[in-house]
């Protein structure tokens, strides 16, 4: 584990003029749609932290990327000091011809929630916490539309999904890999319900398929 000093180096807040703000489509209880500011930091930022705190001494790798229908994913991997983080990222292809940018931004997405799982950028957005949260007119959430919004698959559940889905990849198991892989891009969107990633860990992680 890392001391004291280095933990407190990685969760250090970011300068403001660091942080970048983008728009996410979300869906409301109703099945329509709407817009929610999302807080980040680039993929060079992020490298920047890593290098301040490990010098030179992590690594990054994709142990895996698809494209499934209109959405580029990646399995990324960040490991520093022995201990070895793996996330899913994800990107929307905007076009044909953008299926290469959008796997850069998909392995860019996966560095980010990588890095948090080490402390990087926590005090930023989080996408468990504000799936099928609409902003209310002053610009805070609104609680009625919340509540009125299925429960949501958690961060735990989709950490189990990520671990089944390279189980299943590693053993060559294609249909439980393809249906993983769809349900992890609901996660990822803030649409997979708590019982159906419930049903699908049940399904997949009891036993082979």
């Amino acid at each position: 584990m890392f001391d004291v000093p280095m933990q407190e180096k990685l969760r250090q807040p970011f300068a403001p003029e660091q942080i970048k703000t983008r728009t996410e489509k979300r869906k409301r209880g109703d099945g329509t749609t709407f817009e929610l500011a999302l807080s980040y930091v680039s993929h060079a930022t992020i490298t920047a932290r890593l290098n301040d705190v490990f010098g030179h001494h992590w690594s990054n790798a994709i142990l895996h990327q698809e494209v499934t229908g209109k959405e580029a994913i990646v399995l990324f991997s960040l490991t520093a000091q022995d201990v070895t983080h793996q996330q899913f990222g994800s990107a929307r292809i905007q076009n044909e011809e953008g299926v290469g940018d959008a796997l850069k931004a998909a392995a860019s997405d996966g560095l980010r929630k990588c890095a948090s799982l080490f402390g990087i950028g926590l005090g930023l957005w989080d996408p468990d916490e504000v799936a099928g949260t609409e902003p209310s007119e002053n610009g805070m959430a609104d609680d009625t539309t919340a509540a009125q919004t299925p429960d949501l698959c958690t961060g735990p559940q989709r950490q189990a999904l990520e671990k089944i889905v390279a189980r299943c990849r590693e053993r060559g198991q294609v249909k439980a890999v393809q249906a993983l892989s769809a349900a992890l891009t609901e996660a990822m969107n803030g649409t997979l319900t708590k019982a159906r990633a419930s049903d699908l860990i049940t399904e997949y992680g009891s036993s082979p398929k």
